[in-house]
């Protein structure tokens, strides 16, 4: 009998036994059969929840339904993470850039970096470019202005002229000039030639003439080429006439007297008048004289009004005396 109770013994352990292999092989013909999870991806990982199998290693003699709970699928929500992956070997290789956004993106995911590429080093001996200031993140900086300049004009001239109306010829008249902002001029006339010809600030024009009428002009301009223009007008005449008279001082009364004039050539009539009485023959002509005798006694003034062709005139006078004794 008590040789039996041991073999029973060692029948129940190899009987264990082999239902333990038997249950080890099962659970890991199981988890060799789950597939493994897929490797995430550079970037965030995904939030889809995953499914895992345990194999739970029951190391005490349970039924077969509480190995096959042990062996139910366990489900695992994995909390997104807002870290990037880590980037792949290759990225370790791509070359240092400076500058760019540094910071992630919204909804979990990295930013991507912009590459600025630095300026290349200047050459030997060359100075380096000026780089623009660096900016604040969403400052706007505006392009660079350079203010027009504003072109600046010479105000216009302006010129006025005054002079005779009438200029004598062979007699030097002045034309006089008033004018602003005028820096040169030119004469120009249409009786005879100009002289001068040129125009400077502060003068005037002198000049004589021998026929008429005349207009002369003057044109000035400004710095700028501006010009501007005034004319002035006059005739050209001969010298007025000239006249003297001749004769005695006194006069017997009743007694005939003449008197002799000396005109200019330019005098082309003339006229008497006298104060003691009325001459009988008033009128004069170039080369006459006067002759006359005076029945009262008195202070007398003879005179003779000449004109030349211009209406010029010139006037001459005499005194004498009327008595009863004279020449």
């Amino acid at each position: 009998m008590w040789v039996g109770i041991p073999l029973v013994c060692v029948a129940l352990i190899g009987a264990f036994a082999l239902s333990r292999d038997s249950s080890d092989d099962a659970e890991l013909e199981l988890v060799d059969n789950v597939e493994p999870a897929p490797q995430a991806s550079p970037g965030p990982r995904s939030t889809t929840p995953t499914t895992e199998f345990k194999a739970a290693r029951n190391t005490t003699t349970s039924s077969a339904p509480s190995r096959a709970a042990a062996l139910a699928p366990t489900t695992v929500t994995t909390t997104p993470s807002t870290r990037a992956a880590a980037p792949p070997a290759s990225a370790a290789a791509a070359p240092t850039t400076t500058g760019g956004s540094s910071g992630r993106g919204s909804g979990g995911q990295a930013a991507t970096p912009t590459p600025t590429t630095s300026p290349p080093p200047p050459a030997a001996g060359v100075a380096p470019a000026p780089q623009p200031p660096p900016t604040q993140p969403g400052t706007t900086v505006a392009p660079p202005t350079t203010a027009a300049a504003t072109p600046t004009t010479a105000p216009p001239p302006t010129v006025q002229l005054s002079g005779p109306v009438s200029v004598t010829v062979g007699v030097q008249a002045t034309i006089s000039v008033s004018a602003q902002n005028a820096t040169r001029g030119t004469w120009a006339q249409d009786c005879s030639p100009p002289n001068p010809t040129e125009w400077a600030p502060g003068q005037s024009y002198q000049g004589t003439w021998t026929t008429g009428p005349c207009v002369l002009s003057l044109t000035v301009y400004n710095a700028a080429g501006v010009s501007a223009t005034a004319s002035t007008s006059f005739t050209v005449v001969n010298p007025p006439p000239t006249v003297a008279i001749s004769g005695p001082a006194t006069v017997r009364i009743g007694a005939s007297a003449t008197w002799t004039v000396d005109a200019s050539a330019s005098a082309t009539s003339g006229t008497w008048a006298e104060t003691c009485t009325t001459p009988a023959n008033p009128a004069w002509v170039p080369g006459g004289s006067y002759t006359a005798q005076w029945f009262a006694t008195g202070s007398c003034e003879l005179s003779l009004t000449v004109q030349d062709a211009a209406g010029q005139t010139a006037i001459a006078t005499f005194p004498f005396q009327v008595t009863l004794t004279g020449s």
